[in-house]
């Protein structure tokens, strides 16, 4: 926050850059439901879990029967017997309701040329239901080429533009893009959970932080803790025939490399010059089972096994869990 007592920031005083339709917005709402561009899909807001995506097409056809949020869990650590190894979950208390639910702030987490969408929740203190502003739809400016190309005596490009939906407290926001992508965001803001500080403890000789936090007052510390959130991913491509496949980026032998597609190769080829090379290593995961993060890079996706493109190449989509929520 701010500390009215210094001075302003040199140019602080001017108006930051806005975002307009020219022409009005290219997206329309019709209830719960949004149509834009080539997508198209049904928005909803639990009290208990989070906001939900259902029925996203893309170009007609469905590629997901729901995106949302599940729930979002907190472990902290701390040097306190009162606080430590604390869980919290937060869907107990309610992820777009409970006792103290968030609405959209225009010009601050949703623009002023937005959209704004309402949920119902039940208040526990007045046993009565209500209605608030918690989603926003607004169409921005990706800041950056979807596609561009210089040539010989050409140049084209076109403007990065996704429209996005989100609802405030831990910000969620789903970017819907003109190619096809869907990314999914999540911000968090407001004020750590702190534990008490004792100043003269002696198991920490270094007075600015323990081997749980650092220190934040001069009777606090700001624990370490972990955010974890979970969404349900209902992947539905075109029909029920989809598979999940893991994509294993490897360093190996070339022979290594070779057989992973055909394993009666005896010996490799004499053409290569090097004995190490980068692969691919395909899997089909045939039963549901948990997936470990390795130490290799690992792409996930879902494809659907009879309908390919021309070159013979299955449809899907590529999940990223690890990179930045993207879906």
């Amino acid at each position: 926050m701010r500390d009215n007592r210094k001075p302003l920031r040199d140019q602080a005083n001017k108006h930051g850059p806005r975002t307009y339709y020219p022409t009005g917005p290219t997206y329309k709402i019709d209830g719960t439901n949004v149509k834009w561009m080539d997508w198209n899909f049904d928005i909803s807001g639990g009290q208990i879990r989070g906001p939900a995506l259902f029925d996203v097409k893309f170009k007609g056809e469905r590629i997901l029967y729901e995106l949302a949020v599940n729930d979002i869990a907190l472990n902290y650590a701390t040097d306190s017997h009162s606080q430590n190894n604390i869980i919290y979950a937060d869907a107990t208390y309610g992820i777009m309701g409970g006792d103290t639910p968030g609405t959209v702030i225009k010009d601050i987490d949703c623009p002023k040329h937005g959209s704004v969408l309402q949920t119902s929740f039940w208040l526990t203190a007045t046993q009565r239901a209500y209605n608030m502003s918690s989603i926003c739809v607004y169409e921005a400016d990706g800041k950056s080429a979807l596609w561009r190309h210089a040539g010989m005596g050409f140049e084209a490009g076109l403007r990065n533009r996704p429209v996005v939906i989100g609802n405030y407290d831990h910000t969620f926001e789903f970017h819907f893009f003109l190619d096809g992508k869907i990314f999914n965001y999540v911000r968090a803001s407001g004020f750590i959970q702190a534990s008490f500080w004792e100043r003269d403890d002696p198991k920490w000789p270094d007075k600015t932080r323990s081997s749980f936090g650092y220190k934040v007052s001069d009777y606090m510390s700001g624990p370490i803790h972990d955010h974890m959130f979970g969404f349900k991913v209902d992947f539905d491509l075109i029909d029920r025939n989809n598979s999940f496949q893991l994509v294993n980026w490897k360093a190996g032998p070339i022979l290594k490399a070779i057989r992973t597609q055909n394993a009666s190769i005896p010996a490799a080829p004499e053409y290569f010059i090097y004995n190490e090379t980068r692969y691919i290593d395909w899997e089909r995961v045939q039963t549901e089972r948990a997936i470990t993060k390795q130490a290799h890079q690992q792409f996930m996706f879902v494809v659907n096994t009879r309908e390919k493109n021309k070159w013979g190449v299955e449809r899907g989509y590529v999940i990223e869990p690890l990179a930045t929520g993207n879906l």
